[in-house]
């Protein structure tokens, strides 16, 4: 066993650092080497997980089951524990080539959960086949295009069809709210939600574009939004958009009275917010 009065001490040593010390380079090697550190951390403890609640370790020495017994000594929350745990022993169990990509590094959780959560025991046989192959795809797509990638092949290899949560009428949709605003709730599921995020992501993506520019032209009058506010926003230009065609696809007649002339892209601007802080989770070519 590796020690573990090493790992604590030089994890808070690290912890303890002042950042306001570092160059803008430094600060971006750190954030990206770190984060490289957590993902091995997470592998193994991930195998750990796993190999406890084979055991039934906890069972044992604490009466709890595995994921309880984590959230119970780490104070994580009860849901984050469980999901470590359903994912380690997905990782052990189902998919060796996934746990083999994340324990090397070629793989990060995240895009780990995708193909734990792709996975069923209709087509566990045929999905493990094409498991190399869809880590290796993960190296050159985005989270949102590998993970559509992921679930278009489990749906194709599904031949019994989708699981009873992706049935129609699962899915659900609120408007609430007035003149001061619209609240907006709701569940989609299935080939739903998978086209519904990616067309968000995508239209969030080009906006942040549209704000970036505009940002570097006015020299930061201008500031980008949120990841939350561009996913808003995304959501009503895709409302937007889809008003602009009918059902044949051919343009609506626009209406007669006030109108929006828009900028020389197309289409009217959402509106330009100043005073707002550029989000630094934001990329155009995010990769996790």
């Amino acid at each position: 066993m590796f020690d573990v009065t090493v790992l604590t001490e030089m994890t808070a040593k690290i912890a303890g650092l002042d950042e306001h010390l570092y160059a803008d380079d430094d600060l971006l090697a750190g954030v990206k080497a770190i984060e490289t550190a957590v993902q091995s951390l997470r592998a193994a403890q991930g195998a750990l997980l796993g190999e406890l609640d084979a055991r039934g370790t906890t069972d044992v020495v604490s009466g709890h089951r595995t994921a309880n017994w984590l959230a119970h000594e780490t104070g994580i929350a009860p849901a984050a524990a469980k999901a470590r745990v359903r994912l380690a022993v997905a990782l052990r169990l189902d998919l060796p080539e996934t746990d083999r990509a994340v324990r090397d590094g070629r793989l990060c959780t995240d895009r780990a959960k995708v193909m734990a959560n792709a996975i069923n025991d209709r087509i566990a046989t045929e999905f493990r086949e094409m498991e190399a192959s869809l880590i290796a795809e993960s190296a050159h797509m985005t989270f949102a295009e590998w993970a559509q990638r992921v679930a278009l092949v489990a749906a194709l290899l599904d031949q019994d069809g989708p699981e009873p949560s992706d049935d129609l009428n699962n899915n659900r949709f609120r408007l609430r709210g007035g003149r001061d605003g619209t609240k907006v709730a709701g569940v989609l599921v299935g080939d739903t939600a998978t086209t519904t995020r990616t067309a968000l992501e995508q239209t969030a993506d080009e906006l942040w574009r549209r704000f970036r520019d505009d940002c570097e032209r006015t020299n930061g009058e201008i500031a980008v939004p949120s990841r939350d506010t561009l996913m808003a926003l995304a959501f009503a230009e895709l409302c937007r958009r889809g008003l602009m065609v009918n059902t044949s696809g051919g343009a609506v007649t626009k209406p007669q009275g006030r109108s929006n002339p828009g900028d020389q892209r197309g289409g009217p601007r959402p509106r330009l917010h100043r005073r707002q802080t550029v989000d630094p989770r934001i990329s155009d070519r995010a990769r996790v």
